[in-house]
């Protein structure tokens, strides 16, 4: 089964998870989830990625969508221009150590130093968009030596 085509609901039952049924209906994230336990990873939007990150939700599947799409557009967020990468820079070391992703990001990193990803005329949303950006890429690299 490819991880593009798995949903939440099908990601909790191979990992071994009751669903994430809150009893306060009310609480944002809980009706968050629950919108997105149905969907495919590869229909989830760019702010569902990142809040999944940040949120430790399933992060090998959800870590791994999002290294698909910042392959194709490393700015990529819904809040703000590198909201991913944001997320992303704040995994805990912890999940890296022997975390096989660790070589698809470092794998990454290196192609957005070099300059492959972002074209000659990009532009950010915001020039502090650009910083921060390359802030977290920075973090990101600390992290995963």
């Amino acid at each position: 089964m490819s991880n593009d085509n798995v949903t939440i609901a099908k990601i909790e039952e191979l990992e071994g998870f009751s669903p994430r049924n809150g009893t306060n209906e009310e609480d944002g994230l809980t009706m968050w989830y629950n919108k997105i336990r149905q969907k495919r990873l590869i229909d989830l939007t760019d702010g569902d990625i990142a809040k999944a990150i940040r949120q430790e939700i399933f992060l090998t599947y959800t870590v791994s969508e999002a290294i698909k799409r910042l392959r194709v557009n490393p700015a990529i967020g819904a809040l703000y221009d590198g909201e991913v990468m944001n997320a992303l820079s704040a995994v805990r070391v912890e999940f890296w150590i022997s975390n096989p992703l660790r070589f698809e990001v470092k794998s990454l990193i290196e192609s957005i130093r070099s300059g492959n990803l972002f074209s000659d005329d990009y532009q950010w949303t915001f020039e502090d968009d650009e910083q921060n950006f390359y802030k977290d890429l920075s973090k990101l690299e600390v992290q995963l030596k």
